[in-house]
């Protein structure tokens, strides 16, 4: 399976072989989900009024502050083959940050993802580490998490360098930790 290298799309129909949430997630994790859908106003609100302006600010500041990664490069290899290996309906873009400390983190929507990894993360993990690392955050696109981690990390000034992007620096943990469990 490949991906179009205009619409970062999956060329190949889905099969019941492929790898599906069901297949790794956390069930609390799935209910905690399931959950917050249910209600239906938060994630509209949130994919709808604040999602699109977040992604706009993070793509703009990652084109200022990152490289996007090409093919052919050995990191464009390690994504793609996380991605056919998670069964992902797109490639995810991806970004390498030059910054010595290790970080990694997903951001976007499931429709329009987007992987970061510093440049620390890349001299420090080895390629299986990497391909985990990887696997890791396409795992949350494909849980479904992209819309409530980015707004939790922008909120929540994140690990690292995610919410420094919006030029957050109080916020409000409760509201992070609630959309982080």
């Amino acid at each position: 399976m490949g991906f179009c290298s205009h619409c970062r799309y999956g060329l190949a129909a889905s099969s019941r072989y492929d790898l599906v949430p069901d297949d790794f997630a956390y069930a609390p994790d799935q209910n905690a989900i399931q959950m917050i859908k249910a209600t239906g106003v938060f994630p509209y609100l949130v994919k709808n009024l604040a999602l699109p302006n977040l992604e706009k600010e993070l793509s703009s500041r990652l084109s200022r502050e990152a490289h996007r990664v090409t093919y052919p490069s050995e990191v464009d290899a390690l994504v793609r083959q996380c991605a056919i290996a998670m069964s992902a309906d797109s490639l995810p873009e991806a970004f390498i940050m030059e910054d010595a400390r290790p970080n990694a983190f997903t951001f976007g929507s499931e429709d329009h993802a987007s992987v970061v990894v510093s440049s620390g993360t890349l001299n420090l993990l080895t390629e299986h580490e990497l391909s985990a690392l990887f696997g890791h955050e396409l795992g949350h696109v494909k849980s479904g998490h992209m819309l409530y981690h980015t707004v939790a990390e922008i909120l929540g000034g994140g690990i690292g360098a995610s919410a420094s992007f919006l030029g957050l620096s109080i916020v409000t943990v409760p509201v992070r930790l609630a959309l982080l469990s």
